[in-house]
C-alpha cells in the first residue's frame, strides 16, 4: 500500500534569541507560529469532526495560515462537526493551546533564578526551535500519523474525487491499531520537560465527534535541537494548563465576506459563554454526569432583532434573507478521563484539575500572547499565580452571565457583559507534579463538539420563524411536558439538547478509554468506490473487501443534490443475502449534480449502544467531492406512435420478428427490441430476448409491453434539434434552473441534443468570439457557465453558438452517417443579467 505524506509545511520566520528577550514588544505584530523550525500541519479528516494539529503541540490563532493574508478566513478555523458542511461554516475553534509551568527555576539561557518559569504554545503566538523544540528524528518534525488501514480509492468520472484525499496522510499503516487514525506528536521545552502527545481519532457512528489526547510530560533535561540532556534537576510545582477560544457562530460567518450574517464580535467569541462541570464541590453533578469538564456555547448578542436574550438562543437568520436556519446550536467541550496522582502512580486523581478560570482574550494579551515572556519574570509570575493555579471561582462565566437555575439557558446578552472586547478563553489547569529527572505523569482528556442535526435545526428554524400556533412537540425527556404553544420554549429546548448530546458524548469518551479505547467496530468501508456519469443513469460501483467483515450485512448508498454540503437521502441497501457491488441510479434529472457516498453494515449483534441497529463505516471514507451527471446520448429522441401489447404464460423464451426499430421508455432507440415486462424492468435484445422466470414472471400470465417506432421516425440526428437552456438565461430564475443549491451551477446553460464531437463557439451579437469548447465525451450533453475564455462573466446581451461537427460518426450496427465532419450550424440565445 502507498501510504501519502504530503505534509503542509509552513515556513518559519528567524528571530535571534536576543529579540525575544530584549524586545517583547515587537513580537505583537508577528504573533503566530515563528522561529527556527517548520510548523508541520496535519488533519484529522475520517469521522464527523474535523480538525487539523501542528508539531508546535498547540493549535493557536493563525497557526495554521498567516494572520496577514488569512485574516478573515481563519478567525475561526476548525474544529468542524459534521465535517461535510466545511462550505458552509468554518467550525467552532478560534486557538487551542497550553502553558507548561515549574517553579524556582534557574535558567540555563538567561542565567536567572525565575520563582516561576512558564512556557506558552499559544493561543497567539508560538516561537518553534527554542520554546517549544519539536523533536526531529521523530515523524516529520516532530509529528507523525498512523492508521488502521488507508483512505479508499474513490472516483467520479475516473477523477479522483475523494473528500478526504489530500487531507488523510497516513504515514504508517498499523492494523492492530484500536482507532481508526492516531496522530502523534513529540516535542521538548526549554524547562527540560518532553510533551509526547496522542490524539486518538474513531469514525464509527457513535464515536466520531470527539478526540481523546493523550499528554505525557517527562523531566528529560532536553532544552534544545541537540536533543541532549542539559538539564539535571527536580522540576517542582509543574503545572500543565490547556486554553481554548471558541466561537460559535456556526453558519452566519464562512470566512469569504459573502453573505455573512454573524452578529458584530461573534466570529472572535465575543458573545461565547464558558461553563464548567464537577471542579468543585458546588458544581458536582449527579451519576451518570459526575464528571469534571468544560463547555462552551453560543450566548445571546444584544443586536438581536427577536427582542430578548431567549429569542436569540441558537443565533437564528438569517436576518436579511428569508433562509431559514439556526446558526449557533453546537455546544463543546473538553472532559478530564485521567490525571496521574503523581510519578510512578498512575491512579486517577480529580484533584488534580486545580483552575478553571476565564482569561480575557483581548485585555490580558500580555499574558496570552507567546513566545514573547518565557524571560519575562512579573509576566510569567502573573500567568502562575493568577491564572495556572487560581482555583475555581464561585460562579463560571455563564453563571455571571445570567442562566436560568431551571433550564441553564442564558437570560442575559453574553457580548455585554465584562469590558473585554475579544471576549473570554476557557481554561483547564492540571498539577501541581514534582518531576524528578526521568519521571513522567500523563493527564487525558476527550475534546467534543455536539449539537442538533441539520434536519432537525431546519426543522425548528421552519417552525419558530413562522410562528406556528400549534402545539410544538419538545425533545424527549425534556422536564417542562411533552408540547408547548410558547415558541422560544419549542427552540431553546430543542437547542439545548445540544448539552445533552454534549454530555452523552462525555460519557461514552470516558467509557471508551476505560475499555482501553476498545468500541466495537463495522465492517471496513470498500476500498474503491467509482460513480461514473451516464445517459440514462448514474452507475455506482465498489470492491467486496469488506464482506469477509465478521457479521457483514451489505451496503447502503446515499446520494445528495446539487452540493455536497448538505443532507444526503439513503438510494439503496442490500443486505449478505442480497449482496450487490454496484448500483445504477436511474432517478437523476438531467442538469443537476449529484454526489454520493457507500457505506458498509453490519447486522447490528455488535452494537452495545443501541443493540440491534447497524454499525456503518463512516461517510466521509466515500463521500464523493465531484459531482456526477446525466449525460444525453447523441441526437434527439422522439415519441412512441405505435404501440402493441403480447401476452405470454409461464413459458422462459418469446421470440419477436418485428421489421422496424424500437425505443425504450427512455426513448433510446435500439436497432431490435426493447420490451419492459409487467412495466418494471427494460430487456434490449436484437429480434429476441430470454427471460429468467425467477426474475420477472410474478404470476401464470404476465404482459410484455412493446412500443414501436416506425424507421422514419427513428431518433434524429439532426443539427437543428440542438437545444440551448435556458434561453433566455434570466440572472432573476437562476436559483431554479439547474437546483437551488447548487452555487456550481448558477450560471449555467445546456446544451442538449448535441453530436457526440464538436466544437461550440460562442460569439457576442458583433461578432467576437467569447469562448471555445471542445465536446469530445460521446454525450447529447454539454454547458458553459457564462465565462469568457479570459474566465470573465458575460454581461445581458443576444449571443451566437455556432456548432460544428469535428469527427464522422455513423451507426454501429448499419454503417449509416448520422453526423458528417464539418456540419455545422448557427444558434441564437439571450442572457439576461
Amino acid at each position: 500500500m502507498i501510504i501519502k505524506n504530503l505534509n503542509r509545511v509552513i515556513t518559519a520566520l528567524f528571530l535571534c534569541c536576543a529579540s525575544i528577550i530584549l524586545n517583547p514588544g515587537l513580537l505583537f505584530a508577528q504573533a503566530g507560529v515563528q522561529g527556527t523550525q517548520q510548523n508541520v500541519i496535519k488533519w484529522m479528516w475520517v469521522g464527523g469532526l474535523r480538525s487539523w494539529f501542528s508539531n508546535s503541540g498547540s493549535e493557536g490563532e493563525y497557526f495554521r495560515r498567516d494572520r496577514t493574508t488569512y485574516v478573515a478566513q481563519d478567525q475561526i478555523d476548525g474544529m468542524l462537526y459534521p465535517g461535510e458542511y466545511n462550505n458552509r461554516m468554518k467550525g467552532v475553534k478560534i486557538s487551542k493551546a497550553f502553558w507548561l509551568g515549574t517553579t524556582n527555576f534557574l535558567d540555563p539561557v538567561s542565567n536567572v533564578l525565575y520563582p516561576h518559569k512558564i512556557i506558552s504554545a499559544g493561543p497567539a503566538g508560538v516561537y518553534m526551535g527554542t520554546e517549544i523544540i519539536a523533536e526531529e528524528s521523530f515523524g516529520n518534525v516532530g509529528i507523525k500519523m498512523l492508521g488502521k488501514f488507508d483512505h479508499p480509492n474513490v472516483y467520479v468520472d475516473n477523477t479522483n474525487s475523494s473528500v478526504i484525499e489530500f487531507n488523510d496522510e497516513v504515514d504508517e499503516i498499523d492494523d492492530a491499531l484500536p482507532s481508526d487514525r492516531m496522530l502523534i506528536s513529540k516535542f521538548h521545552t526549554s524547562i527540560g520537560i518532553t510533551v509526547t502527545r496522542k490524539i486518538i481519532a474513531f469514525s464509527q457512528q457513535y464515536h466520531d465527534n470527539y478526540y481523546i489526547y493523550e499528554y505525557t510530560l517527562k523531566n528529560t533535561g532536553i532544552i534544545d535541537r541537540s536533543g541532549e540532556q542539559k538539564i539535571n534537576k527536580t522540576l517542582t510545582g509543574v503545572v500543565f494548563y490547556l486554553l481554548g477560544r471558541y466561537s460559535f457562530a456556526g453558519e452566519s460567518y464562512t470566512g469569504t465576506g459573502v453573505g455573512d450574517w454573524f452578529p458584530a464580535g461573534s466570529s472572535w467569541g465575543r458573545n461565547t459563554l464558558i461553563d464548567h462541570v464537577g471542579q468543585d464541590e458546588s458544581h458536582l453533578l449527579a451519576p451518570p454526569n459526575d464528571f469534571q469538564a468544560m463547555l462552551t456555547y453560543y450566548g445571546p448578542h444584544s443586536s438581536t432583532l427577536f427582542g430578548s436574550p431567549l429569542s436569540d438562543i441558537g443565533l437564528p437568520g438569517p436576518r436579511a434573507t428569508n433562509v431559514l436556519t439556526l446558526a449557533g446550536t453546537q455546544f463543546s467541550g473538553i472532559v478530564l478521563l485521567h490525571a496521574d496522582k503523581a510519578p510512578g502512580d498512575t491512579t486517577h486523581d480529580k484533584s488534580k484539575l486545580i483552575s478553571t478560570v476565564s482569561v480575557g482574550a483581548d485585555a490580558t494579551r500580555d499574558i496570552t500572547n507567546s513566545p514573547g515572556f518565557q524571560y519575562n519574570q512579573a509576566t510569567m509570575t502573573r500567568k502562575y499565580l493568577e491564572y495556572m493555579t487560581a482555583g475555581h471561582p464561585n460562579q463560571t462565566l455563564a453563571e455571571q452571565v445570567g442562566k436560568d437555575p431551571v433550564t441553564g439557558w442564558p437570560n442575559a446578552y453574553a457580548n455585554t457583559f465584562g469590558t473585554d472586547p475579544g471576549g473570554s478563553i476557557a481554561t483547564q489547569g492540571f498539577g501541581t507534579y514534582d518531576l524528578a529527572p526521568g519521571d513522567s505523569v500523563r493527564i487525558v482528556v476527550a475534546d467534543v463538539v455536539a449539537g442538533i442535526s441539520r434536519n432537525k435545526i431546519l426543522e425548528v428554524a421552519e417552525n419558530w420563524f413562522t410562528n406556528n400556533t400549534s402545539e410544538f412537540v419538545l425533545p424527549q425527556g425534556y422536564k417542562n411536558g411533552t408540547t408547548t404553544t410558547d415558541r422560544d420554549e419549542y427552540k431553546n429546548a430543542w437547542v439545548f439538547s445540544g448539552k445533552d448530546s454534549l454530555f452523552q458524548s462525555f460519557r461514552r469518551a470516558i467509557a471508551t478509554y476505560n475499555n482501553n479505547y476498545n468500541i466495537q467496530q463495522p465492517p471496513p468501508p470498500p476500498d474503491n468506490f467509482e460513480v461514473n456519469s451516464g445517459g440514462d443513469r448514474i452507475r455506482l460501483s465498489w470492491s467486496s473487501n469488506a464482506e469477509s467483515w465478521p457479521n457483514f450485512d451489505g451496503y447502503r448508498v446515499y446520494r445528495a443534490e446539487g452540493r455536497n454540503d448538505t443532507v444526503f437521502t439513503q438510494i439503496f441497501e442490500c443486505s449478505k443475502n442480497n449482496v450487490v457491488n454496484s448500483y445504477d441510479d436511474k432517478n437523476a434529472i438531467r442538469g443537476f449534480n449529484y454526489y454520493y457516498y457507500v457505506q458498509t453494515k453490519d447486522n447490528g449483534s455488535t452494537n452495545d449502544i443501541e443493540p440491534g441497529v447497524p454499525l456503518v463505516s463512516s461517510k466521509y471514507y466515500t463521500m464523493t467531492s465531484n459531482p456526477a451527471y446525466l449525460t444525453r446520448p447523441a441526437g434527439v429522441t422522439l415519441t412512441t406512435v405505435a404501440r402493441d401489447t403480447f401476452y405470454t404464460g409461464d413459458g422462459l423464451t418469446t421470440e419477436f420478428i418485428l421489421p422496424m426499430s424500437v425505443a425504450d421508455t427512455s426513448g433510446t432507440v435500439i436497432h431490435g427490441l426493447s420490451i419492459n415486462v409487467n412495466g418494471v424492468k427494460q430487456i434490449p435484445a436484437s429480434y429476441s430476448v430470454t427471460f429468467d422466470t425467477l426474475r420477472f414472471i410474478k404470476a401464470p400470465l404476465g404482459t410484455i409491453e412493446v412500443k414501436v417506432i416506425s424507421p422514419t421516425e427513428e431518433r434524429s440526428y439532426k443539427l437543428s434539434e440542438i437545444r440551448i437552456v435556458p434561453n433566455p438565461y434570466n440572472l432573476k430564475a437562476r436559483n431554479i434552473q439547474f437546483g437551488e443549491n447548487d452555487q456550481t451551477t448558477l450560471d449555467r446553460l445546456a446544451f442538449y441534443n448535441l453530436p457526440p464531437v464538436c466544437r461550440i463557439k460562442i460569439y457576442t451579437e458583433t461578432g467576437d468570439l467569447i469562448e471555445t469548447i471542445e465536446h469530445t465525451n460521446g454525450s447529447g450533453d454539454d454547458y458553459w457557465h457564462s465565462l469568457t475564455s479570459s474566465r470573465q462573466i458575460v454581461v445581458s446581451g443576444l449571443y451566437i453558438a455556432y456548432f460544428e461537427v469535428t469527427e464522422d460518426y455513423s451507426d454501429d450496427i448499419t454503417g449509416e452517417f448520422l453526423y458528417r465532419k464539418g456540419d455545422s450550424i448557427f444558434k441564437k440565445f439571450v442572457i439576461i443579467r
